[in-house]
């Protein structure tokens, strides 16, 4: 039988992310790549953004894993967070190890990963369902559970179904011993082991349950949804009744539970809450994001880890929780490359991305401004621009602040061959560099400039408000005819000859050497980025994800990974491009 246990807690903090975004461009140069095949055969996939996380787990207090959607695993060293290549694009539901160099990964599909320190690689785990949790006592005793009462048990060498007497949904499985194994899901399907055989727990209702912990064998919670709590002291399950006002109970689902102590629990909740149990009462811990948390992980009483949707990880360091700033969740608003193997992407509140030739990592922040773009000249010359007057140059490893006027603010880069690079911002501010200090030009113009191509040192293109395309000629700037009156944000050309500028209302111009026409773009949405690899191979990017493909004839729409807004666009070459936007968005094309 079930005894009642009250638990009075106290109410929660609110406090509600708000996101800002800013609305940017993306640099372009005048270098021109091998033309592709005539056919199309490429495809675009999203590598990295706010992806939905859905486990965590430690090992110590610099080795963090976390797993979630699009086969995303992320690794904490102590000091920063790291993509690592998961080899696989289905969705990393659980991450358990007996070390930071055995570790293994439950997944959809009945895939099973497993990371040896250096690699994580493919396991058979002769189940085809997903699974949705994993827990062992030994690398020869590992057991997973997933869909419809699947588990599979791994004894050292090989994976083996275990058939079990539940039907239902199987989340979570968590043991104080290999003799004494809990597996619990939804509508009251539970599963004790006790070293000899699995038998069903009968008293659990219709409860549905997503997380199991304890801190002995008898002293075991279990939580699930709407509320549902639930404790074992060793002989029965009582119900823990989580009030948060009176007459009010707490009704977020539970989603994961872990603790140090039997009187230093935590959990984490739907819509970004934590509870804390003192080892009398659990009590609501301070808010910091609105975005549902799907695993936790507490280390000791001064550090603990939760990590949710749309990328948010939180951290709690014995005080309250602070949310964790990640690029990888930011908009992102500008990318450039110099190789396959060295990319760059930066956005708001100061985010920067890297990408190694491995994946994409999150660099040490200079600023908490929001970045507008990023252009280079070469690998080690690279320029990103933000608010106030922020301006940063590669040099030696690492980001090093440049001096301009704090009222400028740079929205786009280009070079023009050499070392030169020119930048054009609000209000028609232009700014040129000639390797050594940037100088201030005189635009002729007042309007907003959100993009600049050079075909060389004078002969440069800039683009902006009400349609305004102004033209530099070695000695000045002068605004010329434009068949638009709507807002340009990107300019890229193959040629002096050749020129594609992109705007809002799907606005696509082409300049032949003479003079700017419209094109046809077959859509209405903003277009922000533009960049090809040939007068016959053009990308334009924009709201709505949208991806737009020049043949040298039309305009095409293309499948995107996504459905926000793409801010940026940048390759190397017909098959190696990347575009950057809205919620950490990033999306690589290349070959099928």
């Amino acid at each position: 039988m079930f005894k009642r246990r009250h638990i009075i807690s106290i109410l929660p903090l609110l406090a509600v992310m708000t996101f800002s975004f800013t609305i940017l461009s993306c640099g372009s140069d005048s270098s021109v790549t091998p033309e592709p095949p005539e056919e199309q055969t490429g495809s675009w996939r999203l590598l990295s953004g706010a992806r939905h996380l859905r486990t965590i787990w430690h090992d110590s207090e610099t080795s963090v894993f976390v797993g979630g959607s699009g086969g995303t695993i992320l690794h904490f060293d102590g000091s920063s967070w790291h993509t690592m290549a998961s080899g696989t694009e289905l969705e990393i539901n659980s991450i358990w190890g007996l070390s930071g160099s055995d570790v293994f990964a439950a997944c959809e599909s009945g895939l099973i990963l497993h990371y040896d320190g250096t690699d994580w690689t493919m396991m058979d785990s002769n189940v085809q369902r997903a699974l949705n949790c994993i827990l062992g006592f030994s690398g020869s005793d590992v057991y997973a559970v997933g869909d419809y009462g699947t588990m599979t048990h791994f004894d050292g060498t090989v994976w083996t179904p275990v058939v079990t007497s539940v039907t239902d949904d199987l989340y979570t499985i968590w043991g104080s011993s290999s003799s004494n194994i809990y597996a619990a899901g939804d509508y009251g399907a539970a599963l004790h082991y006790n070293g000899s055989f699995w038998a069903e727990i009968e008293e659990m209702g219709v409860m549905s349950f997503r997380t199991i912990w304890g801190s002995s064998a008898e002293d075991i919670f279990m939580g699930g949804v709407s509320g549902n709590l639930i404790h074992y002291d060793g002989t029965e399950w009582t119900p823990m009744i989580i009030s948060v006002d009176e007459g009010v109970f707490f009704t977020e689902d539970i989603t994961g539970i872990s603790g140090i102590s039997s009187d230093m629990v935590f959990a984490s909740c739907g819509h970004g809450m934590t509870l804390f149990y003192n080892g009398d009462s659990w009590s609501m811990m301070n808010q910091v994001t609105d975005h549902r948390l799907h695993g936790i992980t507490a280390i000791n009483s001064e550090l603990c880890y939760a990590a949710g949707y749309l990328g948010v990880i939180i951290e709690y360091d014995g005080n309250s929780w602070t949310e964790i700033p990640d690029a990888r969740s930011q908009h992102l608003t500008g990318v450039w490359s110099s190789d396959e193997n060295n990319a760059w992407a930066v956005g708001n509140n100061g985010a920067i991305i890297h990408f190694n030739g491995f994946g994409w990592d999150t660099w040490p922040g200079k600023t908490s401004f929001h970045l507008n773009s990023i252009h280079g000249t070469a690998e080690s010359n690279v320029f990103f621009s933000g608010e106030s007057g922020t301006l940063f140059k590669y040099i030696d490893s690492d980001w090093q602040p440049e001096t301009i006027p704090d009222d400028i603010e740079l929205n786009a880069f280009s070079e023009a061959g050499g070392d030169m690079v020119f930048a054009v911002g609000w209000e028609g501010q232009i700014m040129r560099y000639d390797g050594l200090e940037w100088e201030e030009m005189t635009s002729n113009t007042e309007m907003a400039l959100h993009g600049v191509w050079a075909a060389a040192p004078d002969d440069v293109w800039a683009v902006g408000g009400l349609g305004t395309i102004i033209h530099y000629d070695g000695i000045e700037w002068e605004e010329v005819t434009t068949p638009s009156a709507f807002l340009l944000v990107g300019i890229w050309g193959t040629a002096w000859n050749n020129i594609y500028a992109v705007g809002y209302l799907g606005t696509i111009l082409h300049y032949d050497g003479v003079e700017w026409t419209k094109m046809y773009s077959g859509t209405e949405r903003q277009l922000y980025g533009v960049w090809g690899s040939g007068p016959d191979d053009v990308f334009a990017v924009g709201q709505e994800g949208v991806i737009l493909h020049f043949d040298g004839m039309d305009w095409n729409a293309q499948s995107s990974p996504v459905g926000g807004t793409l801010r940026s666009i940048w390759g190397n070459g017909p098959y190696d491009i990347n575009a950057v936007g809205s919620n950490g968005a990033i999306i690589h094309y290349s070959m099928e």
